[in-house]
């Protein structure tokens, strides 16, 4: 990607400030404390069930509804209402015409939110909500917000008569979603005093301390690419920002307290041509704040070949990788902290190499949620590469699918290789997980048959494979070097990309010439053994790619109630991978994906994973006490 594209590709943006609502008391419609009734859920493609939650509520009280929900398919519609008649009944909304709608809800998936009021006459009033999360929000919305096209709701000539909520994740598993305490108030919103701005003043250095003048300094849009308050640095490295609180369309409200003080949770960036780009998650209190930045000498990026079974330079300088893998690129259009993610796992955690997994549909832009073609999802991944290789490390893009390689896969590949033909940071990851297929289809392809979903394991992992034919790895390996791409290529294994057993036996991928080359990966868990035969003996022969590797204290559904201690598990299995000079990325750098490595989005490690991560990638070195 282009400098100048960098510039404009950033993390999120989000208000961590909550405006209490004052006078806040008006009539439930719903508190879903004892049932369901009079709820309903339209399945055009999709699929509900409603029941009532006993033990989640909010704001204290004894239930909720809970909704399980699923979309069959792309662009798949399903609506949760209910209809108004059992709660206010007819001719009784005009006294809430100046006043406020107001909701609880939560959602094990930060999602878009679109909530409708049906009136009577025909018309839709619709607003949309911003992703709800794990933990209990009231959202708040004035009547006047809700709009039928340019036309402004007024309820006192409109009769409503549902109550639609479309929530719209970005992918088509099963998800939750628990709403409670649906209510109307005659009040319109009552705002409390607070200052008007965040201010942040700071200066930009080299890491001499040397002033930089004209650096850009700027902070970033929700949607991870957009500058939405910047500046550039005088001749004294000096900068100063400001941003402003405007009157929001609609309020989010803890439901529990209205904090004492409110915070501004931002991603700040620094550029100038030259340096590597400082990308720092900060927390702003209201009122003036203060930072230096520090900007680093760019770093030269080696392009790899294989070497027998290692990585080595032009030069023939030996390189192991190792790293960290950075997820939600794989289940979200948008990200999450991804480009902080990657900063700080090569600044702070001393990682040379970053796994990306991705998504075929998002990168063509087939979400229902996207509406660019894709554009903005394949600038977020480019931002990504160029903040790896300013500083110096690789980038493995992940095709993160299971099963086996369709001509899906084949697809993306012939244009994503066309896209990074040749660039010295990015090693073209074919497919996350192959499972459920003989080694001859694994490589070459052919019909599945009574084959597919043989090994599926709901429990880990719930896409099955609906095509006929595999394409086989070799087939995707040609699909890359047939864009002229030499860049490194890595294949994973079967056994949900655990075992490499196949590629000692004869089925390794055959490389043209001037490719550079083709290395091997697996997945390696406490629940996988036989790790001589799995993975060892292959990497006697070729290079390994150890892309997902990780632990936790307490099983893992599909383990029975067993797991091993990380307090051995994790030294060993670190130890096995710098015995035998594996390249590794550690799974997972995301506090909500397990086995992870972090704890929070400040990046605090795990102490049964990230710490032993942190610490190799830092130069402990483990001595093996047992292999499994």
């Amino acid at each position: 990607m282009h400098r100048k594209l960098l510039l404009a590709a950033m993390l999120a943006l989000a208000f961590g400030a909550s405006l209490a609502v004052a006078g806040d008391n008006g009539d439930v419609l719903y508190a879903f404390e004892t049932g369901n009734d009079g709820w309903w859920s339209y399945a055009g493609g999709a699929t509900a069930v409603l029941t009532h939650d006993k033990t989640t509520g909010a704001d204290g009280s004894s239930g909720s509804l809970k909704a399980v929900y699923k979309y069959a398919k792309a662009g798949g519609y399903l609506g949760l209402g209910v209809e108004t008649e059992y709660a206010l009944g007819k001719g009784k909304w005009a006294p809430y015409a100046d006043g406020f709608l107001s909701l609880s809800l939560k959602s094990d998936v930060r999602c878009a939110l679109q909530l409708e009021l049906r009136a009577k006459d025909g018309k839709t009033f619709s607003t949309t909500l911003p992703p709800g999360g794990s933990d209990w929000a009231r959202y708040s919305i004035p009547f006047s917000e809700f709009k039928a096209g340019n036309e402004s709701l007024d309820l006192k000539s409109t009769e409503i008569q549902k109550i639609v909520l479309i929530p719209a994740p970005s992918d088509a598993n099963e998800h939750r979603l628990w709403l409670d305490t649906l209510g109307v108030c005659k009040d319109g919103l009552k705002l409390p005093s607070m200052p008007a701005a965040f201010n942040f003043t700071g200066k930009v250095v080299d890491a001499a301390g040397v002033p930089l003048g004209a650096a850009n300094v700027f902070f970033i849009g929700a949607d991870g690419l957009s500058p939405l308050e910047q500046t550039v640095t005088g001749a004294d490295g000096s900068f100063a920002l400001s941003r402003k609180i405007a009157a929001r369309r609609f309020l989010v409200i803890p439901p529990d307290a209205i904090p004492e003080t409110q915070n501004l949770a931002v991603t700040l960036v620094a550029q100038k041509e030259g340096f590597i780009s400082a990308i720092s998650g900060l927390t702003l209190k209201l009122g003036d704040n203060d930072k230096s930045l520090v900007l680093a000498a760019l770093k030269p990026v080696d392009e790899l070949h294989v070497d027998a079974n290692q990585l080595k330079t032009a030069g023939g300088k030996v390189v192991v990788l190792q790293g960290v893998c950075i997820d939600s690129l794989e289940w979200s259009a948008t990200g999450e902290n991804i480009l902080q993610s990657v900063a700080f796992a090569i600044d702070q955690w001393s990682a040379n190499v970053i796994r990306l997994p991705i998504n075929d549909d998002f990168w063509f832009g087939h979400s229902a949620q996207q509406h660019d073609g894709g554009t903005h999802y394949r600038e977020l991944i480019d931002a990504a590469v160029e903040a790896a290789g300013a500083r110096g490390a690789h980038l493995a893009l992940d095709l993160h699918r299971f099963g086996v390689p369709t001509e899906a896969c084949r697809v993306f590949w012939k244009d994503a290789a066309e896209h990074f033909k040749n660039n010295p940071v990015v090693l073209f990851e074919l497919m996350n997980e192959p499972h459920s297929v003989t080694w001859e289809i694994w490589r070459n392809g052919g019909e599945l048959g009574a084959q597919k979903n043989k090994d599926v394991n709901a429990a880990e992992n719930k896409e099955k494979t609906t095509a006929q034919v595999a394409v086989g790895m070799q087939n995707m390996l040609d699909a890359v070097r047939a864009t002229g791409a030499r860049n490194i290529c890595i294949a994973g294994g079967l056994d949900w990309g655990y075992d490499l057993s196949g590629v000692v036996d004869g089925f390794a991928l055959k490389d043209v010439a001037g490719g550079n080359g083709v290395i091997y990966s697996s997945h390696v868990y406490p629940w996988k053994s036989d790790w001589q035969n799995k993975f060892l003996k292959a990497a006697e022969i070729f290079p390994l790619f150890i892309g997902e590797v990780g632990c936790t204290p307490a099983p893992m559904p599909w383990q029975n109630g067993k797991t091993e201690d990380p307090k051995t598990w994790a030294p060993d299995m670190l130890g096995v991978m710098q015995k035998h000079a594996l390249n590794w990325t550690a799974f997972s750098f995301h506090p909500n994906c397990a086995p992870n490595a972090i704890l929070d989005w400040t990046y605090t490690p795990t102490p049964y994973w990230g710490t032993f991560v942190k610490e190799v990638l830092n130069g402990k070195v483990y001595e093996v006490q047992r292999l499994r």
